[in-house]
């Protein structure tokens, strides 16, 4: 799953459309040029903090813990891709 970036203008022009759109994928915020912060999916929000909550990924829903596992982080920061992998 890629995500896209998105100006702070965007969103306020067409909030509907990018709250549909981030059902499907995560969207960055930029704000002056500067990622600030992410729209997405409850579904995907609860899938990320499940682990927080009961300690555990494997009772969240299994299609959301995939989708964040094959999410790629921008090249700037491949250096952590290495946290993620299988073990």
């Amino acid at each position: 799953m890629k995500e896209k970036q998105i100006t702070t203008t965007e969103l306020r022009r067409t909030p509907g459309r990018l709250m549909d759109e981030a059902r499907h994928t995560p969207l960055v915020i930029t704000r002056f040029g500067r990622r600030s912060s992410v729209l997405l999916s409850y579904e995907l929000y609860a899938a990320l903090t499940a682990g927080r909550i009961v300690g555990r990924l494997d009772e969240a829903d299994s299609r959301m813990v995939e989708a964040v596992l094959e999410t790629e982080m921008d090249a700037r920061h491949s250096h952590l891709d290495s946290l993620t992998s299988e073990r």
